[in-house]
């Protein structure tokens, strides 16, 4: 029998050797998901290209190394001049095409004093204009944004409906009602008196805080108030979104021809509870326009 055996494996040896079985090359990892804020609404603006990233660890172009460290979300005092500058990410966002509007992508727990720091050197670079990025459900979207100078002036606006949407998104745009997002309106001298309520939304821990030429205005949104204590203070632990949406709603009937909103938040607030409210600022639940200019302002650092 074992003569058998081994006569058996010599005739397949003869034959030729035995092809061993291919196995596939491993496949490519996917993709690392973007960390951004999901949203519960926002007229949809395409991300195109690359965005200017800001992790919990670092601040990333995807054109060269890493432009700064983050420990905690935050800016090391040695790669800041002052409170708010950066110059690494200010030398290379400068060397940037002189029409790149930058989109932004910011790890929900990065703290708005980062985000402050960040954009108040793409102020400093000659950029006018940004996008957040944000995710509606699987989507991710363009929340569109102005930087106004001293005097909350929107400086070198684009003209026509939907025109700084269009330089965010590459000419790709559209929103839930079909139509592209207003781009801001200048108003002319004979309304310029009219267009002062100066609208201002401060996120806090607490809630937030709405304000207009009249003063704070008090939980209810019907009247103005000495009091401390927020607007829309926050339910069960997060923001009161459907209750901001309310009061924006009844402040647009009382002034159906203001389309801007002034929009900060405290030093601490995690950017994901910034963006929540920026989103709701645009548009109602239902799509309709609200405040669709916002106006960033860097707040007290």
């Amino acid at each position: 029998m074992r003569l058998l055996i081994a006569l058996l494996a010599l005739s397949l040896l003869a034959c030729g050797e035995v092809s061993p079985v291919s196995t596939p090359p491993p496949e490519a990892p996917p993709a690392p998901r973007l960390a951004v804020p999901t949203v519960p609404r926002s007229p949809v603006v395409a991300l195109q290209g690359e965005p200017l990233v800001i992790t919990r660890t670092a601040i990333e172009l995807s054109d060269g190394p890493a432009v700064a460290a983050l420990v905690d979300g935050r800016v090391r005092a040695e790669d800041r001049s002052g409170p708010l500058s950066i110059p690494a990410l200010r030398d290379r966002v400068a060397a940037m095409p002189a029409d790149w509007a930058p989109t932004v992508a910011v790890h929900p727990d990065v703290p708005f004093a980062t985000v402050g720091q960040a954009v108040y050197t793409l102020g400093n670079a000659g950029r006018t204009s940004l996008g957040f990025v944000a995710r509606v459900g699987e989507d991710l979207v363009v929340i569109p944004i102005w930087l106004p100078n001293a005097r909350n002036e929107i400086i070198g606006a684009p003209d026509g409906p939907g025109a700084l949407a269009d330089v965010l998104a590459g000419g790709a745009v559209s929103d839930a009602t079909g139509e592209a997002p207003a781009a801001p309106r200048d108003p002319s001298p004979d309304e310029e008196e009219d267009s002062t309520l100066h609208l201002v939304l401060r996120v806090g821990g607490d809630g937030v805080w709405v304000t207009s030429v009249a003063g704070r205005v008090a939980p209810g949104c019907e009247v103005t108030t000495s009091e401390r204590s927020p607007t829309v203070p926050r339910v069960d632990g997060a923001h009161d979104l459907t209750g901001l949406t309310a009061c924006l709603e009844q402040i647009a009937r009382e002034y159906p021809d203001e389309d801007r909103v002034m929009v900060t938040a405290d030093p601490d607030v995690p950017f994901g509870d910034f963006a929540q409210v920026m989103a709701v600022t645009r548009t109602s639940a239902n799509g309709q326009p609200l405040f669709p200019t916002l106006l960033l302002s860097l707040g007290v650092f």
